[in-house]
């Protein structure tokens, strides 16, 4: 029975006859979650940009199963997905929905895009599934280097950083610069040239706000990177006064997680540039 259904509605969706795509559409209003998934992936496959928004515009009223289903192909429905995202339709509050119900992050360059170049577009709602993505594609790239999860974050990573990569003076434009800034952070590395561009010009905004998320920040993503740097040959100063100036709990486990059993000579010479540490030398 599933098979038969799944063969009407890909014969419909290929179908030249101007009456198929509305039948297909009124498929998904069928309570039968087996013709509502035959339908999704019907009009996905085949179906124009305008049938995927109209199916975006379902996506609340679909069954769960239904649901899934957009959330799985999400990938092939990029370009109608960005474009409610950038628009002030209906569909909008849908659309991120469906991009904070991926497991995986997988979407998180799209919602990156739209925060950097269509910034009149951006809200509060759209910021907050910034932020869970965000904590998804990081969360996954602790999983062992082998884990699918992990190599599957480690693409988003690359592909979200080099939608990032705004110059300080251009990140300083957006009313959201800080969530931009804190997000490059908790995802990058200090060899990452969207992390460079953040700390390449003295004295600038975005600089300032870099080390203030270094002093501040629990997030376990942007403490990490600041101890990243003590692995490069030459970390910024900057880096050892707030090294020498932190002694809240969080910090201090972050230090002790990544204080290897044995340095390496990068390394040694680094942490003997460190003078002293607060929370040591307090009784």
């Amino acid at each position: 029975m599933t098979q038969a259904i799944s063969l009407t509605m890909r014969a419909l969706a290929t179908s030249r006859s101007e009456h198929a795509l509305p039948v297909l559409l009124k498929a998904l209003d069928v309570p039968d979650p087996r013709v509502q998934v035959a339908a999704v992936e019907a009009i996905v496959e085949h179906s124009s940009s305008r049938a995927h928004i109209d199916l975006l515009r379902k996506y609340p009223h679909l069954l769960p199963t239904a649901q899934e289903q957009i959330v799985r192909q999400a990938d092939q429905l990029r370009g109608p997905l960005q474009k409610c995202l950038t628009t002030r339709g209906d569909a909008t509050v849908d659309v991120l929905t469906i991009l904070e119900a991926g497991s995986t992050g997988q979407q998180l360059p799209l919602v990156a895009q739209c925060l950097c170049q269509y910034p009149q577009h951006v809200d509060d709602r759209m910021i907050d599934v910034f932020r869970v993505l965000v904590d998804r594609v990081h969360d996954h790239l602790r999983a062992k280097s082998t884990d699918p999860l992990h190599m599957q974050a480690a693409s988003v990573r690359e592909a979200s950083l080099a939608t990032m990569k705004l110059s300080a003076d251009q990140l300083g434009k957006l009313p959201h610069w800080d969530v931009v800034v804190e997000a490059i952070l908790i995802l990058g590395r200090p060899h990452d040239e969207t992390v460079q561009r953040l700390l390449n010009r003295d004295g600038s905004q975005t600089r300032q706000l870099v080390y203030n998320f270094f002093q501040t920040s629990t997030h376990p993503g942007v403490m990490e990177l600041a101890l990243l740097y003590l692995n490069t040959a030459r970390p910024p100063l900057k880096i050892f006064e707030i090294l020498q100036q932190r002694s809240d709990p969080e910090f201090i486990a972050a230090v002790l997680r990544w204080l290897p059993k044995r340095p390496t000579t990068m390394q040694s010479r680094n942490l003997h540039q460190i003078e002293s540490l607060p929370w040591l030398d307090s009784p």
